[in-house]
């Protein structure tokens, strides 16, 4: 008995020592987003004290930024690649910084972004599955640093988008690359992962019911530009946009944590419908008015632009997916975001104001009007993003709608103010926009 009970002991010690020894890896990073958030991206490869500054001024959520989803030509091996993937010099740093930033006491979310522009899109010769195992392994073994606390990354943001040569078969997605992208992202989701996606305005557009795979068309309002989408994230939210939880098979659960819609995008519809706002008051300037009134214009044409495309996108959009010879099949479909999981994207003062801007300048007074007037009709977004962190206290803009002087631009602390604001709950559904 007393060897049995030895044994016992043992193998008990030993499926103890195995259940740490599988856990050291196992992230525990947290992984439940806030009520709001303030998400800011980091650059392309940036790691420093800006980020860590810009988590002190208010952003919960910080998306490092970038990595994509390759095979290698000449191994023929799958890695992952990119700027957020250069190596143990890299790696320590955000692990550093992150342990910085919690050492700190503030609790923010890390993620990792997939794909920016001009980047590849994901290899679809191994399935979204596959390459979520690869993720995982490369997060929790590679980018991981538990000496210093860092678990790897709580999840990772699609931000899959078009390339700058018009030919490039990445101004094309194949239902392939997005069955792809779902697929992993509900994996992650199984996984207990964050997962996000951030589509340019064109991507997910709830003014229109145009769909297309292509990513290379040109705008009625800007001819020469042919880098607008047609709904092409709209496919995620339809086919992918829920799972089966495997605890309950009655209990279906979001896929994507937030979607941040890219007001930025060049030459975006907001960009468009505030322009020409803007070019009627500016017309009225030259005839006597008092150059406040253009401002003032543009700033509320960009909050009344805000405010619609919101209202459209929390309550529901026409998708026509039959458009596309690929999706025909799917027909005519509902899209829509719920409120508390879209957030609003927008530029850092590197942006321009309306008009006549490819990259339009919203400031942070004009993204508060747009929340204060959404509050009007009980709806509540998740929060705010900005791009990019690098940014930060560089430019200076005239802010809000004023034409009297300007002002050094702090994103992080600006939208943190808006964000962080007590507004009303939201309802379950979300008013007709107007027509």
């Amino acid at each position: 008995m007393f060897q049995f009970r030895c044994i016992l002991v043992l193998l008990l010690t030993l499926q103890a020592n195995g259940r740490q020894s599988r856990s050291h890896y196992a992230p525990a990073a947290q992984r439940e987003l806030p009520s709001r958030i303030v998400a800011g991206y980091a650059s392309w490869g940036q790691c420093d004290e800006k980020l860590v500054q810009a988590c002190r001024d208010g952003v919960n959520v910080l998306i490092w930024f970038a990595i994509n989803l390759e095979v290698n030509p000449t191994s023929g091996k799958p890695e992952i690649t990119g700027s957020a993937a250069s190596g143990d010099e890299y790696y320590n740093c955000v692990a550093n910084t992150a342990k910085e930033i919690a050492d700190e006491g503030m609790e923010v979310i890390h993620v990792v972004s997939i794909g920016g522009w001009n980047a590849p899109h994901p290899d679809v010769s191994l399935s979204g599955l596959d390459w979520w195992k690869i993720w995982q392994e490369w997060n929790e073994h590679t980018v991981a640093r538990p000496a210093v606390g860092w678990h790897g990354f709580s999840g990772f943001d699609w931000d899959v988008e078009g390339n700058d040569d018009v030919d490039s078969p990445f101004n094309v997605f194949s239902l392939a690359e997005l069955d792809l992208m779902g697929t992993m992202s509900v994996a992650a989701k199984r996984a207990g992962y964050l997962v996000a996606m951030a589509p340019a305005q064109s991507y997910l557009d709830s003014a229109t019911s145009d769909f297309s795979l292509s990513v290379s068309y040109a705008p009625s309002w800007k001819g020469d530009f042919p880098y607008h989408g047609k709904n092409v994230y709209a496919y995620l939210l339809h086919a992918h946009g829920t799972w089966i939880d495997p605890a309950s098979e009655e209990h279906v659960s979001p896929t994507f944590d937030f979607v941040s819609v890219q007001l930025y995008e060049g030459w975006s519809r907001t960009n468009m419908e505030s322009s020409h706002v803007a070019r009627l008051a500016a017309a009225a300037a030259a005839a006597a008015a008092p150059a406040s009134s253009l401002y003032a214009a543009a700033a509320e044409a960009v909050v009344q632009s805000i405010v619609q495309m919101v209202l459209r996108m929390t309550r529901g959009w026409t998708v026509n997916f039959a458009s596309d010879a690929s999706t025909r099949h799917l027909g005519e479909q509902r899209v829509l975001v719920p409120p508390q999981r879209l957030v609003l994207g927008v530029a850092n003062g590197w942006a321009g104001p309306p008009p006549d801007s490819k990259f339009m300048y919203v400031s942070s007074s004009v993204v508060a009007r747009a929340f204060a007037d959404l509050a009007q009709h009980q709806v509540v977004l998740k929060g705010a993003m900005f791009w990019t962190i690098e940014e930060e206290g560089t430019f200076t803009r005239t802010h809000g709608d004023s034409a009297n002087g300007t002002v050094a631009v702090h994103m992080a602390r600006e939208l943190a103010q808006v964000v962080t604001k007590s507004l009303p709950s939201v309802p379950k559904t979300a008013p007709a926009p107007k027509h």
